[in-house]
């Protein structure tokens, strides 16, 4: 059974140019409710707990970045601590 993996919130270590802030957030969401049907699916219930690691380019707005862990809190049920930070 998985309990933990990373997946990179828009599929992507790089922004191009084309990537407009509507296409991030639709792609973002996407992505999301897709590691959860995986979670969902691949979950015992009541079994072990899974964490998720959720990565953004490194170059990503500071407002796209607070949307991004909006979206996340509001697609999963949080049991445990969420740390969202941007460095």
């Amino acid at each position: 059974m998985v309990c933990m993996f990373s997946e990179i919130v828009l599929s992507q270590h790089n922004l191009m140019q084309e990537m407009t802030p509507k296409w991030q957030l639709r792609r973002a969401e996407l992505v999301l409710k897709c590691v959860k049907g995986f979670v969902l699916e691949n979950s015992v219930a009541g079994g072990d707990s899974v964490t998720v690691q959720f990565l953004v380019p490194p170059d990503i707005s500071p407002q796209l970045f607070d949307e991004f862990s909006d979206m996340i809190s509001n697609t999963f049920r949080v049991s445990g601590t969420m740390n969202l930070k941007s460095t």
